[in-house]
C-alpha cells in the first residue's frame, strides 16, 4: 500500500511540474510575441501603415484607440521618441510639427469625373452592365447610370 501511496505522489508531484514548465514557457512565449509587435508595428508605421502595438490588428492613422482592444494609440515609446539635437539643453525635445491629411470624401450622386478628381484615377475599373464599379487603394465606387450609389 505504501509503494501504490509513493507511486501516486511522484505521479502527481510530476503532473505538477509539467504543469509549471508549461505556464513558463507561455509567459515567455507571450513576452516574445509582444516584441516582436511592437517592432512589426514600428517598421510598418515608419512606411506610412499603422498597428496596434498591443494587439497587432491594423488601425486608421487617425484612430485614438484600437478600434479592435481598445488600446491608446497615441502613447509614445521610448524609441519613438525624437533625438536631442546638439546644442539642446537637457530635459527639451524638439517636436516636428504634425502633418494632418487631407481628407477625400465621395458622396452619393457624384459622377465618374468628379470621383476621379477627387481620388485620382482608379485602380481598376468593372463595367457589369447596369453598374460600374472604381476600385481605389482602400475604396470601392459603385455607379448606377452615371451617378455614385454605394461606397465601401
Amino acid at each position: 500500500m505504501d509503494v501504490l501511496v509513493g507511486f501516486v505522489r511522484y505521479v502527481l508531484i510530476g503532473i505538477l511540474a509539467i504543469f509549471i514548465i508549461v505556464r513558463i514557457v507561455k509567459a515567455a512565449s507571450r513576452t516574445v510575441d509582444g516584441e516582436q509587435r511592437r517592432s512589426a508595428a514600428l517598421r510598418q508605421a515608419q512606411k506610412g501603415i499603422i498597428f496596434c502595438v498591443r494587439c497587432g490588428k491594423q488601425v486608421g492613422d487617425m484612430d485614438a484607440l484600437c478600434t479592435h482592444c481598445g488600446s491608446n494609440l497615441h502613447v509614445p515609446t521610448q524609441d519613438l521618441l525624437p533625438a536631442r539635437p546638439a546644442g539642446t539643453p537637457a530635459g527639451h525635445i524638439s517636436i516636428p510639427p504634425v502633418v494632418v491629411p487631407t481628407v477625400k470624401e465621395v458622396k452619393l450622386g457624384m459622377t465618374p469625373a468628379e470621383v476621379e478628381a477627387e481620388l485620382g484615377l482608379p485602380e481598376t475599373k468593372a463595367d457589369l452592365g447596369e453598374k460600374i464599379l472604381y476600385k481605389h487603394k482602400n475604396t470601392t465606387v459603385e455607379f448606377h447610370d452615371g451617378e455614385v450609389t454605394d461606397v465601401k
